[in-house]
C-alpha cells in the first residue's frame, strides 16, 4: 500500500510542479508584455501617445500632399490637352511636366517665402 502512495504521491508532485512551472511562465510573459520592451522603452505612456500622434498627422500630411500633387498633374493634364497637344505624345508628356514643374516650383516658393 506504500508503494502505491508513494507512486501516487510523485505523480501529484510532479504536476503540482508543471502546474506551478506554467503559472511563473504565463505571469512572467504577461508581466515582460507589460514592460514593453523595445522602442518605446523607457518612454511614459504620454511621450508614446505623443510619438503616435505624430505618426498619424505625418500619413495625414503625406495623403494631404499626394493629393495635391495628384490634382496638379490632372489640372496640367488638361492645360496640354487645351493647348491641342495630343495626349500620348512626346509633345504632350513634354507640356506636362514642364507645367508640373513649374506648379511645384511656385508652391515650393510659397512656402519658403512664408517660412
Amino acid at each position: 500500500m506504500d508503494w502505491i502512495r508513494n507512486i501516487v504521491f510523485k505523480a501529484f508532485t510532479v504536476i503540482g510542479t508543471i502546474w506551478f512551472i506554467l503559472i511563473i511562465l504565463n505571469l512572467g510573459n504577461k508581466y515582460l508584455k507589460s514592460i514593453n520592451y523595445g522602442k518605446n522603452f523607457g518612454k511614459s505612456d504620454f511621450q508614446i501617445i505623443q510619438e503616435k500622434n505624430l505618426s498619424k498627422k505625418k500619413l495625414q500630411d503625406a495623403g494631404k500632399e499626394l493629393k495635391e500633387k495628384s490634382l496638379i498633374i490632372t489640372n496640367a493634364r488638361k492645360t496640354c490637352g487645351i493647348l491641342g497637344f495630343e495626349p500620348g505624345s512626346k509633345k504632350f508628356v513634354e507640356c506636362e511636366l514642364k507645367i508640373y514643374k513649374q506648379k511645384i516650383d511656385e508652391k515650393n516658393f510659397k512656402q519658403y517665402k512664408n517660412f
